[in-house]
């Protein structure tokens, strides 16, 4: 849930580590902030030109029952791949917008756990927070949507955290958004 560069930064002082940060035209071979952050991003897109990116089932089933019940939807995510990654996973005909790293990073929107990002793709979808539901899978989001005052908050959570997205504020919580779909959208 962070920017590639403040991502690198967080790992390298877990472990101590310290480097200078360089410039954004390193190489990915250079021993700096950005040139590890070019190394990631570099192997990031190997990976994607050979394995792809699978959605999860129940996400296609829920994105697709939700765009013909009329339903607007959107994707946030910081990552500067994700419009890859919704077309490798066949995703991006799915959803009506997009609030990503690019896009973030253009209009200088602050990230999770601030709600900028959800209320961007809100404005960009013609919703009203009050009357949106936001779906997240780790804690800061649940914490963005609340400060958001988004009307539903569903967590997908598949590491145990069930308990702790419910008692910072989500409605409800999925281990995939294929559950929803036993009651229908509405419920």
């Amino acid at each position: 849930g962070r920017p590639r560069l403040e991502g690198v930064r967080e790992l390298l002082g877990s472990r101590g580590i310290s480097l200078d940060v360089g410039d954004a035209g390193d190489p990915p071979e250079a021993e700096t902030v950005h040139g590890l952050a070019n190394h990631k991003q570099a192997a990031l897109q190997t990976i994607l030109a050979r394995q792809g990116v699978a959605a999860f089932g129940g996400s296609r089933q829920y994105l697709s029952a939700a765009r013909h019940a009329g339903l607007r939807r959107a994707v946030v995510s910081v990552s500067e791949n994700t419009g890859a990654m919704l077309d490798l996973s066949g995703l991006s005909l799915l959803l009506d917008t997009t609030v990503d790293g690019e896009v973030m990073r253009a209009a200088k929107m602050r990230i999770l756990p601030e709600p900028d990002t959800f209320l961007a793709a809100a404005e960009l979808l013609g919703a009203d927070p009050e009357r949106t539901a936001v779906f997240v899978h780790d804690l800061v989001g649940v914490s963005a949507a609340v400060a958001g005052g988004f009307g539903y908050i569903v967590g997908v959570e598949r590491s145990g955290r069930e308990a702790a997205m419910l008692d910072l504020g989500a409605d409800r919580v999925v281990r995939d958004v294929g559950e929803l779909m036993a009651r229908g959208l509405a419920t």
